[in-house]
């Protein structure tokens, strides 16, 4: 019998075969977490299924002056997919520094979602 992980790897491999074929939407996965925490591990097993020509990783290093300067979604705009491909992208999270949720004031939550909505408009035009 497969183990869960085999079965979630193949799925993903057979969605990753529908995304590209369908030329329409693109995939972007951001795995964020401080340093140490096994983003690269995380990316690695969830990714072990996905065609690597239709996926890349883009790996940011420490942020710049002005990438501190901007929330995490900001620098992410560098790295989005083209249609039907999928793109997946380690952040770190500074310490003390507000995350989508949990810990995050439902303002901040609301910010964030509001700069998705406009991420996914700008992707469409």
């Amino acid at each position: 019998m497969p183990s869960s992980l085999q079965v979630q790897v193949e799925e993903l491999s057979a969605l990753q075969r529908l995304l590209y074929s369908s030329n329409r939407y693109a995939l972007l996965l951001i795995f964020r977490a401080m340093d140490a925490a096994g983003k690269d591990g995380a990316i690695g097993h969830v990714m072990s299924g996905v065609n690597p020509q239709g996926c890349q990783v883009f790996s940011f290093k420490h942020p710049s002056a002005t990438e501190l300067d901007h929330d995490f979604l900001w620098r992410t705009t560098l790295a989005l997919p083209e249609r039907g491909r999928i793109v997946c992208t380690p952040s770190h999270r500074r310490s003390g520094a507000r995350g989508i949720c949990g810990n995050s004031p439902s303002s901040h939550r609301h910010r964030l979602d509001r700069k998705v909505a406009e991420l996914r408009r700008n992707q469409r035009a």
